[in-house]
């Protein structure tokens, strides 16, 4: 018998995440929207989008996006959460996150952003 366990990304190699000032960084237009809520399309089209065209200096990127789980904000905390991953390469293309920035508003309808590099080149 094999048991899997599974590890919130949050939780795991002891992330340190930095909180994103929504207003100085121009996600204003996001504040007080719950981006998950019935079709999810604030999070994986309006939020993605903006993040992909507008957070990077080297331009449009290559970013996933989807509402998941993070019980390190309170048991059954959904957030909008971005994800770059990138591949090692040759001979093994192993994915690995190297960014991730999450957005939720929490019940009392204050929105917070915050975002790390797990494993920044």
């Amino acid at each position: 018998m094999v048991l899997l366990y599974f590890i919130p990304l949050s939780l795991q190699d002891k992330l340190e995440w930095r909180d994103v000032d929504i207003k100085a960084n121009n996600l204003t237009q996001f504040n007080g929207q719950d981006l998950c809520k019935d079709n999810q399309a604030g999070c994986l089209f309006h939020f993605h989008n903006y993040v992909a065209e507008h957070w990077f200096s080297s331009g449009k990127i290559d970013i996933r996006a989807a509402c998941d789980p993070d019980d390190t904000l309170g048991k059954g905390t959904i957030v909008c959460w971005l994800r770059r991953k990138e591949s090692n390469g040759f001979p093994t293309f192993q994915k690995w996150t190297h960014y991730q920035m999450q957005f939720w508003t929490d019940k009392n309808g204050k929105s917070h952003c915050r975002d790390n590099y797990p494993r920044a080149k």
